[in-house]
């Protein structure tokens, strides 16, 4: 009778530590899609803003300009539909890039140079570049803090059962978003 009590005692106790692992689990799988979704909509306020510049920008633009534009549509487009980390990341370099060469016109026309919208909207995009790198951060902690967690007992254990696998790190950062570059 004490072996079957005995038994049952380390059963609960083992349902317990598995779901202790799995709140665990839970609780930063949550935050990091918190700060991701902080992050998506940073991404769309850039996205949107760069159709505003593009607008402002299409009036002064010459026939030669035109590809520039289109390209710029065509990656707005690309990151709208787009799904995941890795993706939205990806397409969101690409949409800064195609930014900053519509940008860039302001050095051929001279009616942009001076055009007050556009300086607005520069100065806005600013602001947006540095919130999406402030919420960039913060997803990367939280999945930081998530992957250390796959790697912590009790969690672990459970991880292993069910087949998580580590968070995608958001992989540009505020220069990509100012200058297209090609972030880590």
């Amino acid at each position: 009778m004490l072996l079957i009590w005995t038994f049952l005692a380390g059963l609960g106790l083992l349902a317990l530590v598995l779901l202790t692992g799995q709140a665990q689990l839970a609780s930063h799988r949550n935050r990091c899609r918190q700060a991701w979704a902080g992050v998506d909509a940073q991404l769309r306020r850039h996205s949107e803003l760069a159709g505003t510049i593009a607008a402002t920008v299409e009036p002064h633009a010459g026939a030669t300009d035109r590809p520039t534009l289109q390209r710029l549509a065509d990656a707005r487009e690309a990151l709208e539909h787009s799904s995941g980390v890795r993706a939205r990341c990806q397409s969101q370099r690409v949409l800064a890039g195609c930014l900053q060469d519509v940008l860039d016109l302001r050095n051929r026309h001279a009616a942009l140079a001076v055009n007050i919208d556009l300086a607005r909207q520069m100065q806005e995009r600013a602001g947006v570049v540095a919130a999406t790198a402030a919420a960039q951060r913060q997803y990367n902690e939280a999945a930081e803090q998530y992957d250390r967690m796959l790697k912590t007992l009790p969690a672990s254990l459970v991880a292993r059962m069910v087949g998580l696998k580590p968070q995608v790190r958001c992989s540009f950062d505020d220069k990509d978003l100012a200058t297209g570059g090609g972030g880590g």
